[in-house]
């Protein structure tokens, strides 16, 4: 939970969207396509993981030193 908000939903929205499919192709209905092909949601979790990723990387800049941010990174 430190390193990532979405860390336990992931695992647990994947677990039930298998759920969902293996029940689709079996029963041949569709149950979620209204969700699942909806533009709004679409773009309305765009920015908010957008904005959730803009908070992350303004804390860690604010939280650590130009060094130890270096030291991170993958262009030593």
């Amino acid at each position: 939970m430190e390193y990532h908000i979405l860390g336990p939903v992931v695992p647990i929205v994947s677990f039930i969207a298998i759920l969902v499919l293996i029940t689709e192709l079996i029963t041949q209905k569709n149950y979620f396509s209204s969700i699942l092909y909806s533009t709004k949601l679409a773009y309305t979790l765009a920015v908010l993981l957008g904005v959730y990723h803009a908070i992350r990387l303004v804390i860690f800049i604010s939280t650590h030193s130009v060094l130890q941010i270096l030291n991170e990174s993958i262009w030593q």
